[in-house]
């Protein structure tokens, strides 16, 4: 056997070779001999990674699982403003992570749904290089492949890829000319550590195709995630695996999408068990444990839908990671498997050196332009507001999407403008506002555009954007919208009504629509639009919502109120 450093080891892993290449190689985790196997079939869509343990026996085996999702780039801890008891005290980052992990004594093996770089600026100016080199560091095992992987296009993810000193895994990832999978992404890999052996199956979400910039995966096919991962199920059954996990990136629905979720009493409403996502493969696809991202949603225990597998959801930021913990006393018997959320408190890390003079030095250079106060906020701009559970109404809108929309409009001088709910990524404190800020809440590079639309047009794609709950779409003050909601909790599309300027929206009228360019490119929110003209104006949209608030500040929360939910 060939004694190798971690680094050549997972460097190694990346590598295509044949199916019939078993390449052995050895590193030292804490006091474990660890061996690694690692191949790459020519055939479509049939991979192999192994990483295997020796080990002394197979009585009385454990190990654990950390699990994180949705980093996007949160390298530092940030206010945990969702927090009533204190909303300036600090959660999240890698050295709170790093202190949580390196308290564990036994085998471990650390894992990421994906979506780890694009949003905060730590993560989003290196392109995800800063993030990627402090995973190495901590020591993922393997990381799934987000829709936000793509944003910097896929020669940005094939180098990060390259970087990486672990598998990205995606098993439903192929290449449109050919049917053949992409070769930066492994679909499986089957690890053993304290004697157990864990298949993993990675797993993007198939609206990736319109959930980054479409022109970047315009090529790709996503294939529905279940019919991907069955035979890769299978054969990790085959290899040995006592138990097969789902690394997924598909969302679990959205009712719970960034939300704080009890899993003892959370039973999914009829959005949330139509979605396609964790909760269809939970019960599809043949696996133990599904451990997902992409929804944000942060359950504190392990939690399975009826006649499924367990899931776990870690949230978002690095708030948040699972410990789970997969237990098997006896050779034959099935592994009983237990978890946990930890919450990250950065007032609780104990140092890790080695990780904190990495933090530290991949950030002061970026902390001097970030930290550039820019404006102030008279009270807190957030994405939506709290529904109150006594009232027969809620408003979809929040404050922050308002404001924007309506600098928008006023800019590119349409009637009014719409933005996507989801583009806006984080909520601004009441205070100073800095330019960190504006990267946390807008990281993506998307520019103002405008379209010509026909009210029918526009009442279309509204209509396409209410579901579970809420509302994909904000609007500008020129428009008003009521919708109701039926007691199965899905909405009454039928009763949709929208004012422009007071008076009904006319099907037949063209209006002139601002929207972002994401939008106009036929992202998930709006792909009835991707087939029609628009016109680009360049100006970037982070750069215009910087400048709104410098010309506003101090800057006053506009109202709510814009897009009415009606319960029946």
């Amino acid at each position: 056997m060939i004694l190798l450093t971690r680094r050549m080891s997972s460097l190694i892993c990346s590598e295509r070779v044949s199916s019939l290449t078993l390449i052995a190689l050895a590193f030292s985790l804490s006091s474990t001999s660890i061996s690694f196997l690692t191949g790459h079939t020519q055939a479509h869509g049939e991979s192999l990674s192994v990483l295997q343990e020796e080990t002394a026996t197979r009585q009385g085996r454990q190990l654990v699982i950390y699990h994180t999702s949705d980093i996007h780039g949160y390298i530092l801890p940030h206010e945990a403003r969702w927090n009533k008891a204190n909303p300036k005290r600090k959660i999240g980052g890698f050295a709170a992570l790093a202190s949580v992990v390196q308290q564990e004594r036994g085998p471990y093996l650390l894992l990421d749904s994906g979506d780890f770089f694009q949003g905060a600026p730590e993560g989003t100016l290196s392109k995800g290089r800063s993030v990627v080199t402090i995973m190495n560091a901590m020591g993922y095992a393997a990381s799934a492949i987000g829709n936000h992987e793509y944003d910097f296009g896929e020669p940005n993810l094939i180098a990060l890829a390259k970087q990486a000193e672990f598998p990205l895994l995606a098993s439903n990832i192929q290449r449109l000319s050919d049917g053949a999978p992409v070769d930066y992404a492994q679909p499986w890999a089957l690890f053993e550590r304290g004697g157990v052996k864990v298949g993993v199956v990675g797993l993007s979400t198939h609206e990736t195709s319109t959930a980054t910039l479409p022109a970047h995966v315009s090529h790709l096919r996503f294939v529905h995630e279940v019919e991907a991962a069955k035979p890769h199920v299978k054969a990790l059954r085959a290899a040995g695996a006592d138990v097969v996990i789902a690394l997924t990136h598909c969302g679990i629905g959205p009712s719970v999408s960034r939300r704080r979720v009890t899993a003892s009493s959370y039973v999914p409403p009829p959005e949330d068990e139509a979605y396609p996502g964790d909760i269809l493969i939970a019960r599809e696809a043949g696996v133990d444990l599904v451990l997902g991202g992409h929804a944000h949603a942060a359950f504190d225990e392990l939690w399975a839908p009826t006649g499924g597998s367990l899931i776990a959801q870690s949230g978002e930021h690095l708030e948040h990671v699972n410990r789970i913990v997969i237990n098997i006393q006896a050779e034959g018997e099935e592994a009983e498997i237990t978890g946990t959320l930890i919450e990250l408190w950065a007032d609780k890390v104990r140092d890790v050196p080695e990780i904190s003079s990495l933090i530290s030095e991949i950030t002061k250079e970026v902390s001097v332009k970030m930290d550039e106060v820019i404006g102030e906020a008279k009270q807190a701009l957030n994405r939506t507001v709290d529904a109150d559970p006594q009232s027969s109404s809620r408003s979809l809108d929040g404050p922050l999407p308002n404001l924007f929309c309506d600098e928008m409009r006023a800019v590119s001088k349409a009637d009014f403008a719409l933005h996507n709910t989801f583009g806006f990524r984080n909520d601004i404190g009441a205070g100073e506002i800095n330019v960190g800020h504006l990267y946390q809440v807008m990281p993506f590079e998307n520019t103002l555009a405008v379209m010509s639309l026909t009210g029918a047009q526009v009442l279309d794609l509204l209509r396409a954007n209410f579901e579970g709950g809420t509302s994909r779409l904000q609007v500008s003050r020129e428009l008003k919208i009521t919708i109701d909601m039926k007691a199965d909790g899905q909405f009454a599309l039928e009763s949709l009504k929208v004012l422009f300027g007071g008076a009904p929206l006319n099907p037949l009228k063209q209006y002139k629509v601002a929207m972002n360019s994401y939008m106009s490119g036929g992202g998930s929110c709006c792909r009835l639009l991707s087939e029609l003209p628009h016109q680009d104006t360049a100006i970037p949209l982070r750069v215009l919502f910087m400048e709104t608030i410098k010309k506003k500040t101090p800057v006053e929360a506009p109202k709510t109120g814009r897009i009415i939910l009606q319960r029946r």
